[in-house]
């Protein structure tokens, strides 16, 4: 599970752990820049506070490159361009047939990004 910042709190990384006990959830949440570890020992039993320690020690960049976070932005970057391009709306009413606009849509969208995406070649 991949979230923004907005997401950072125990009660979240709970209800992930609750929502997929087995194999457990991967959370990748941002702590927040003023997040401490939590409890009362010092050692980092829970995901958030092994996040909050690495930030501490090594910096946010290092944390993103470490926990893969970078994909959120592309996975956000695809989504509005479907929206942008396809819209916002499903116009079909029973999942299977929304399943089946979607693939389309997709489908589609991925023609014309390759259609449109230029050929570059290095001259000597």
């Amino acid at each position: 599970m991949i979230a923004d910042g907005a997401y950072d709190s125990a009660s979240v990384y709970q209800a992930a752990s609750l929502r997929q006990r087995d194999p457990p959830a991967d959370i990748v949440i941002p702590p927040r820049a003023s997040s401490v570890v939590g409890g009362d020992n010092a050692d980092t039993s829970t995901a958030r506070d092994r996040h909050v320690q690495y930030v501490a020690e090594k910096g946010r960049m290092a944390w993103q490159t470490v926990t893969g976070y970078g994909s959120r932005s592309l996975v956000e970057t695809a989504i509005g361009r479907y929206k942008h391009g396809i819209g916002t709306k499903l116009r079909a009413r029973s999942a299977d047939r929304q399943q089946g606009e979607v693939a389309i849509a997709v489908s589609v969208f991925n023609r014309m990004i390759r259609t449109t995406k230029p050929v570059s070649v290095r001259q000597h």
